[in-house]
Formats: structure tokens, sequence, C-alpha cells
């Protein structure tokens, strides 16, 4: 597979992790059962003051899943916008395409660790895809340094 596939694929797959992201916690407070439903009242119920605002830890935890799947979205962006730019400019690609590999293997991790399985597919499959999309990008670069390209 070229090298703008495989971070197009890396893209949708970024795309769907965020849909389902969001579909997943616009949910959180309806889902139902005597010990969950306490939990959910005590984050959503007792409001505090925190640096001049007053919030429930509830609407903290709604804010930062709203937050993540923005990232997500970005990620998915970047990752588009990349099968193009890399193509034409490979060590640029790789320079912004590094780090981004990097990001997403940890998100991979927390997202096992901290959340479920199904989340960490989205990010291992994404992080495949991109490292075998730097591998493909790193010999264009190498070529068109010694001038076969």
């Amino acid at each position: 597979m070229k090298p703008r596939l495989l971070l197009r694929i890396s893209a949708v797959l970024m795309f769907v992790h965020a849909l389902f992201h969001m579909l997943g916690h616009m949910q959180w407070k309806m889902l139902s059962s005597p010990a969950y439903d306490e939990v959910v009242r005590q984050m959503t119920g007792p409001k505090f003051l925190f640096y001049g605002a007053m919030h429930s830890m509830g609407d903290y935890f709604d804010g930062y899943g709203y937050f993540i799947t923005l990232a997500i979205v970005l990620l998915g962006c970047l990752l588009w916008a990349l099968g193009d730019i890399a193509i034409v400019y490979p060590l640029v690609g790789l320079k912004l395409l590094i780090p981004i590999t990097i990001l997403i293997i940890f998100l991979f991790f927390d997202t096992l660790i901290f959340f479920f399985p199904l989340a960490s597919i989205y990010c291992g499959l994404c992080s495949i895809t991109c490292t075998m999309a730097i591998a493909k990008l790193n010999r264009l670069h190498l070529a068109a340094v010694k001038g076969t390209v």
C-alpha cells in the first residue's frame, strides 16, 4: 500500500473512533444499575467551586469527553492532510507523522489500561498503519536524497 492510502485509512479509523467516542460519551448518564446510578448521582449532583467556576464532577467528565472527541477528530484531519503533504514533502511528512504516531501509540495504551478494549483497537490499528506509512515515507525520502526518484 502507498503512504497516502495508509494515512487515509488511519484518518478514517480516527474519525470512526471519534464518532463512537461521542456516541458512547453521550450515553454515560443513561446506563442503569443500582451501583452505577449512585455513581452518576454523586458525579452530577454535588457542585463545587473550582478555579472560579461552579461545576460537578459530571460536568468535568462531560467536558473532557467532548474535548477528547474533538482531539481525535483533529488527529484524523491531520492524518488525512498528511496523506497529501507527505507524498510531495516526505521529510516534512515524517517530521509531523512520527510524533503523531507516538501520541496514537500512547493513546492505545491509555485506552487499553483505563477504558476498554474496543476503544484501544482503533488506536492500535491506526498506529500500525501510521508506522507502515512512516517506513514507506522514509524509503521515499532516502530515495530522493540519493537522487533515484
